[in-house]
This record gives C-alpha cells, structure tokens and sequence, in this order.
C-alpha cells in the first residue's frame, strides 16, 4: 500500500508542479540569464551610444574644439549616427537583411576602432596654427567614426538579444556589480569629456575587443520578435526621455548659474555622484528586477515633478532613475524602436546640458526663459500622455501572455547562418555614410579652403580697447598709454548726433576725437543704431533698435555727414554691432544685410580712403559663429569693406584656434583679401555669464587671446572693456557681468588682466613671429 502510493506521489508530482508553476507563470527553476560577459557587451554599447556619444556632439559642437563646424548648415554632419541607425531599424525589418547586419558587428567595431586610433593620431600631431587640411574635414572623420560606433553597439544589441531571448534580465548580483562599474566608467568618461581621447580611448579599447568577440561568436540562432512588447518598450523610452528632459531643463533653476562652461559641465555631470542618484539607480533596478516599473515611474514621476523647482536633489533621482529604467526598457525594443529613441535622448541632453550652461542668461536676462517654461510644461503633459499608452499597451502584452500566447505579433527571425553575410551591408553602411557626408560637404562646406602657416608674419600695434577716453583727461589717458592700448572702439550713435530732424550736433564726439588725437590714439568709430525721434515709418519709430527700408535714406544721410565730418581723424568706421541679437537688431536679418551693404557703399563715396570694417556677429556657442558672416560675403555686403570682424567671447582660449579659423575660412571661402579684425574680445569675472572666469584666468585668457589670434594673422584685436562697472552698481548688480569685463578696476587700478595686456602690448608689437620658433 505504502509502495502504490508512493509511487502514484512520484508519478503525479511533476503534474501537479507543473499545474503550480503554470499558475504562477514562472519556471520552477529561475532562468540563468545571460552570462556577465554579454551584460557587460550590452552595458557599455547602450551607454556609448544613449549617454556619451551624445554628450560627445554637445561638447564638440558647443566648445568648437579639437573640430569645428563652419556654419550651423555644416554641423548637421553631427547627426550622421541618428542616419545610421533609423536605417539599421528599417532594415532590421527584413530579416535576412537583419541578420546580414548581425554578421557585419565585427566590421562595425574594427572601422570605428580604428578610426579613433586616426582621431587620437591626429589631434595628437595637429598643429592648430596650420590646420594643413579644410577645417571641417576632422568634424565630417569623427561624425563617420561616431556613426560606425553606433552602428556596432546596435548590431551589438541584436546580436546578443538573439543569444538571451526576450528576457534580457541578468543575474542579480553579477549585473548590480556590473551596474555599479558601468556607472563609474560612464561618470569617468563624461567628466573628461572636456578632452575628448579619454572617451576615445575607451570605446577604442571597447570595440577593439567587441570586434574579436563577435567575430568569433557563434551564429545566433533565430528569436521571435514581439512586436507589442517592443512598441510598449517604446512608449516607455519616450515617457522616460520626456520625463526626464522636463526634470533637465529644471537645472535652469536649481542648480549654480555661477561659473564658465567647463566648470558647470563637471557639475552637471557630478549629478551622477550625488546620493539622490544612487536612490534612483537601486529602485530603478529593484522595479526591473521584480517587475513594478508600472507603479515606480508613476511615483517617482510624482515626487520629483511636484519638488520644489529649486531643488536639485528632483534632478539626481530622476537621471539615477531614468538612466537604468531607459535601458531596461531599451534592451527590449527591436532596431526600428531603438532608432525612434535615440533623436529623443540626443535631445534630452542638448537641451538638458544647454539649459544648464546658459542659465545665468536665462534666468538673469530673460533670454529664452518663456521658451523654457513652456517646454517643460509641455514635456509635463507629454510625459503622462505616453505613460498611459506605455501602460495600456503593457497591460495588452502582459493579458496576451496570460492567454498562451508568448509570442503574439512575432516574427521569427531566421539564423544568421542564412543571410548573405555582412559585407553588402557594410558596403551599403559606407555609402549611406559617403553620400550624407558628400550631401553636407557640397551644400554647406563648400567650396574647400586650405590654410598654410606663413614663415613670418608681422605684428603691428594690434592692441585696443572699447569704451575708454570718455573723461578725455590726461589722467585717463596716462593710464591708457602705461597699458599699451593704441585703438579705442566707441559709438557713434545716431540718435545722438541728430536729436531731431532738422538738428545736426557733433560737440560730443568732437571733443573726443580731439582728446584721442591730442594723445596719439587711433579711433573706431561705430555707426549703429535707430532714431526714432528723425524716423517717419510708424513702425520703424516705435520699435527699437530698428529701422525700415522706408527710412533707410535717412540713415545714409547719417552716414555721409558722420563719415564727412571725421575725414582722416577717425582710424576705422564699423557698421552695425552684432545685427543677428534682437537687443542690437529688431528685425529681419535680411533687411539689416542691406543696411550694411548700403552704408559700406555711402561711406565709400563720401571718402575713398575709408577704413571700413564688416558688423561683427554673436559668437556663442560654436557652430553658429559664422553663420550670419557667411550670410553677408554671399549676398555681397562685405565687398566694399576692408576688413571683416568677429567677436569672440569664450570661456577657454583653447578653443580660440577654430573661432578665429572660422572667420578667416568664411572670408577666403568668398575670396575677400581683407584681414580679419576682431572689435569685442573678452571674458568677464564676476556675474552669471557662462565663459566668466576668475581674475586670475582672465589675465591668462589675455595673454593666449592675442598669441594665437596674432599667430593666425589677425591684425587688430579690441579688448573688452577698458573698467569695470562703478561699485555702486557691482554691488547692486552683482548677478550682471556687464560691469565685470575691464582689465581695471572702476578706479583705473590694475587687476592681473591689466598686467597681461602691458605685457603683451609692450614687448610683442612691432615685432614679428617666424613660424620656426613656435
């Protein structure tokens, strides 16, 4: 009796367990996971390409250094890997195509291995006073190479999901080890960011390997692709990316203003260290791990939308959170799904970190804040629109599994064995790459301009300063000789000059010129500005800082009689100051461009011997420098001017090499023969703009500015400004760097920058570089 029931226990046992496990719908043994090897694969290829490439082309882009983009036109080669992977999704669609592209991994990560060797050879041996190549070839290399990376760690990604399955989950204490590291390499290489071969040395490294292994790794063998799970996993990246970018873009206001670019990049990117994060990253795996995701984004959503809007602590939980949460979700998306998430997260950090670094201009100024709180608002409600899809359609996978059917909506994806291999789609990979890059280079990089370093180049007496002599006493002018400075740049404005009219009156500027000839110091003089008390177009007279075609004669009138009058006094006239600002120009670039073009050719008949310098654009944040240059050599407004002219202000004169370039290539690219001046250059130390360095550095920023810009060729360089702000007003405003550019304190003492330019303007003018000494 014992033995019968003993061995019915034994015969029905497996049934019955069977019955139970089916019940709670898991395997009664738990399933092994993909080894740590390929966790460690899909890790660092899906941080690569969602965290550091795209942090990578903000850095590039914004800095302008170790490569440049000639124009904003030009800087669309950037977005060559969202190309490449929107193509690998669609292909991906066809299966043998698929899984030709999984035979190509190997190639994809041997080409942008060696590529970065190319990169790191080369900024190695570059010498940026002799660029010996056009100077956007090294941009269009690297945006190919960043291309081929994210090329590799897609196929990466199919390859290893058809090894794993559709459950991509790890072992639970090899992949938290494996998190833990990836978060200190990623942190790691985004701190360096701000010198780019730490990041290329470990993806070199990386896909160096990741070549080896997956050209020895064995053929997949075919995995269904649930396309309902993958479009849940999608609508869930892009509740996490708008969520995410919404709590970003707070950084605006909760995190320091204070500080030049490289030194708020490393804040931004210390978020990663801070405890909030840690918080995030533990319940983002822990949710992942046992499946509460649905109630963690929710709750997390709420705590950190609802925080006070100046508190950082919000920005940390929610990138700790969001970070791992993005790539739990990612690792189970087909291509097509990867590449619709990715121009969202190049987004989320664009935005994220621009927001950021402008801050100051931002919140101090007013200068896009509108913009900003409307975004975020608007990323608010996206958020909780593509919450409620991700969790109907979850809900619909998570029924439809419940129903026996695992593998609703799949598609089987044949072995990889039968696919033609992958060299046709590598060599289709190159075209896309070689046509997209031909396309950019022929639209907005042509034609090609090849600088060569001349052996010697003479320097005058480069060294002038904006707004100094207003006292014209000899006190202020004993402290301007003492400096060195040999050019003041002012305005002559108009409205001054005509108060009314009928009504000429140039006393003011009589006495000034008078005062700077008395003293042996040259004058530019700046024709700028609106009347609104001469205009007669009711538009042109109520807005500032404009004036309508209709009373552009009046203007011109302006001109001639400025120009007449200060015949042979004044050394150099410039047009217009910084046209593309609504706060210089309010009105359609285009009608500006025939401003200038007009009063270049008005001045040329009044005088022909005229100094006539170009308006001088922005010169933020790096791709956009040249743009409204480029606009004015192609229409032909420059052709009557001797000069172009640029402003520069940046944080780092490292990146001085391709800003001035850029310039210099804009002007020969249109074949004008005149030097490049430069009538506003300089750096703040104090306030909220972002390239305000300390006291201390500005002298350093001295001393590089007029090195390298007289290396390069220009021949005139005006600092900006001669003093700083009256105390009174520094106290009062202490947020506004306006008051904070002199090389001397308000009461004309010296602070180091002062020292710097002496230095500088004493023993270097009238000298000359030889290119064998540099």
């Amino acid at each position: 009796m014992v033995l019968r029931i003993g061995t019915c226990v034994a015969r029905t046992a497996p049934t019955i367990w069977g019955s139970i496990s089916m019940l709670k719908d898991r395997p009664s043994v738990a399933p092994a996971g993909p080894p740590p090897a390929l966790h460690v694969q899909r890790v660092f290829s899906w941080g690569e390409l969602f965290v550091l490439i795209p942090m990578h082309a903000f850095w590039m882009l914004i800095r302008s250094t170790p490569f440049v983009a000639e124009n904003t036109a030009s800087a669309w080669v950037a977005a060559l890997p969202i190309l490449l992977l929107v193509l690998f999704g669609l292909i991906a669609q066809f299966s043998r195509l698929r899984a030709a592209a999984i035979h190509a991994e190997w190639l994809f990560h041997l080409t942008a291995a060696a590529g970065m060797v190319v990169l790191l050879v080369y900024v190695t041996v570059r010498d940026p006073f002799n660029p010996g190549i056009p100077i956007t070839w090294p941009l269009c290399f690297w945006s190919i190479v960043m291309g081929f990376a994210a090329l590799a760690n897609t196929a990466a990604h199919e390859r290893i999901r058809a090894q794993t399955g559709l459950d991509a989950r790890a072992p639970w204490v090899p992949g938290t080890v494996i998190a833990i590291a990836a978060w200190a390499v990623m942190i790691g290489l985004a701190s360096g960011m701000a010198w780019a071969p730490y990041f290329w040395t470990a993806s070199l490294i990386f896909h160096a390997v990741m070549a080896v292994c997956s050209r020895k790794a064995s053929a997949p063998a075919a995995v269904p692709v649930n396309r309902l799970q993958s479009t849940a996993a999608l609508f869930e990246s892009l509740f996490l990316v708008a969520f995410m970018t919404a709590i970003l873009l707070r950084a605006i206001f909760a995190l320091p203003m204070i500080g030049r670019f490289e030194l708020k990049y490393l804040e931004f990117v210390n978020l990663g260290a801070r405890p909030a994060f840690f918080a995030g990253a533990v319940l983002a795996l822990l949710a992942g791990r046992f499946r509460f995701a649905f109630l963690t984004h929710a709750i997390v959503a709420l705590v950190v939308l609802t925080a006070a809007r100046t508190a950082s602590w919000p920005i940390a939980l929610a990138v700790g959170y969001g970070l791992p949460a993005m790539f739990q979700s990612v690792t189970r998306q087909g291509s097509l799904a990867r590449s619709l998430v990715y121009p969202g997260v190049v987004a989320m950090w664009l935005l994220g970190m621009l927001g950021f670094s402008l801050a100051g201009l931002i919140v101090e100024y007013n200068m896009g804040l509108d913009f900003a709180t409307s975004l975020m608002t608007n990323l608010r409600n996206a958020a909780l629109a593509l919450y409620i899809i991700w969790l109907a359609l979850a809900g619909v996978h998570f029924w439809r599994s419940r129903q026996d059917a695992p593998n609703d909506g799949a598609v089987d994806v044949p072995p990889a064995e039968e696919s033609a291999g992958g060299i046709p789609i590598y060599a289709a990979a190159w075209a896309a790459v070689g046509l997209f890059t031909l396309y950019v280079l022929i639209t907005a990089m042509w034609p090609q301009v090849w600088f060569e370093r001349a052996e010697r180049i003479a320097i005058g007496e480069p060294t002038g300063v904006c707004h100094a002599g207003y006292s014209t006493s000899d006190e202020e002018y004993a402290n301007l000789h003492k400096l060195g400075v040999r050019m003041m740049r002012i305005d002559f404005q108009w409205d001054r000059i005509q108060p009314a009219p009928d009504t000429w009156n140039f006393s003011r500027y009589d006495d000034y010129v008078d005062a700077a000839e008395e003293h042996g110091i040259h004058v530019i003089g700046l024709l700028v500005y609106d009347n609104s008390a001469v205009e007669t177009d009711p538009v042109g007279s109520k807005r500032g800082k404009y004036i309508a075609p209709a009373d552009l004669p009046l203007y011109l009138e302006y001109v001639r009689r400025t120009v007449d009058r200060y015949r042979g006094r004044v050394f150099a006239w410039e047009l217009w100051n910084e046209p593309d600002i609504p706060r210089f120009w309010d009105g359609p670039l285009e009608e500006v461009y025939e401003l200038i073009r007009q009063s270049a050719i008005a001045a040329r008949e009044t005088d022909a011997e005229v100094i006539l310098l170009g308006p001088a654009m922005t010169s933020g944040l790096g791709v956009h420098s040249a743009e409204g240059i480029e606009h004015l050599h192609a229409i032909g407004a420059l052709d009557p001017v001797d000069h172009p002219t640029m402003h520069a202000y940046v944080s780092e004169p490292r990146t001085y090499y391709n800003e001035f370039l850029r310039h210099q290539n804009a002007a020969a690219k249109y074949g004008h023969p005149g030097a490049i001046w430069i009538t506003e250059l300089g750096d703040p130390d104090g306030g909220v703009y972002p390239w305000r360095g300390s006291r201390e550095h500005l002298a350093v920023h001295v001393i590089k500015a007029y090195t390298i810009a007289t290396s390069l060729g220009i021949e005139n360089l005006v600092w900006y400004c001669y003093r700083d702000a009256a105390p009174e007003r520094l106290l009062r405003n202490p947020k506004d760097s306006e008051g904070f550019f002199g090389l001397t304190n308000h009461d004309e003492t010296w602070k180091p920058a002062a020292h710097a330019y002496s230095l500088f303007s004493h023993h270097c003018r009238n000298s000359e570089i030889r290119a064998d000494l540099v």
